[in-house]
């Protein structure tokens, strides 16, 4: 078995591959319609059925400017009626090394199983699982 200090390079190294190479294009070469919108560190993808924001790894905000950042994301795609999406692993990164340095043990993150790996690089230990729910309710009689 290879040593775990190999393998943390060689993921240090495909991170660094991901995001000189993958994050520009998330950006670029957009359908007719679709553009991209600069918000300080940030793009936003506008015109899609729901939003897409990506983001370098470091964010350079920290505190209430990261605070005010997403707020305002999720205030323009809110008043947009579209659902956001947040490429972002520096975003929980950061998020962890905030609550670390004001003493936090513990941090949940709801996220899907393919960020899951992202989490795990980050330290992250999955502790339990939350199963979602749709509930849909029923059409009122006569309205059908």
């Amino acid at each position: 078995m290879e040593p775990v200090a190999g393998r943390a390079s060689d993921v240090a190294a495909l991170l660094a591959a991901y995001d000189e190479q993958m994050r520009p294009a998330e950006v670029a070469n957009l359908p007719a319609g679709v553009h991209a919108e600069r918000d300080g560190p940030i793009f936003r993808v506008v015109g899609q059925y729901r939003g897409f924001i990506a983001s370098p790894v470091d964010l350079t905000l920290d505190g209430d400017g990261l605070d005010v950042l997403i707020a305002r994301q999720r205030g323009f795609f809110a008043a947009r009626g579209e659902a956001v999406e947040w490429k972002s692993r520096a975003l929980v990164a950061r998020r962890a090394d905030l609550a670390a340095a004001r003493g936090v043990r513990h941090l949940q993150v709801d996220a899907s199983d393919d960020s899951r790996p992202i989490l795990q690089r980050l330290g992250f230990v999955a502790v339990t699982t939350t199963t979602p729910y749709v509930w849909t309710p029923p059409a009122p009689a006569g309205a059908e």
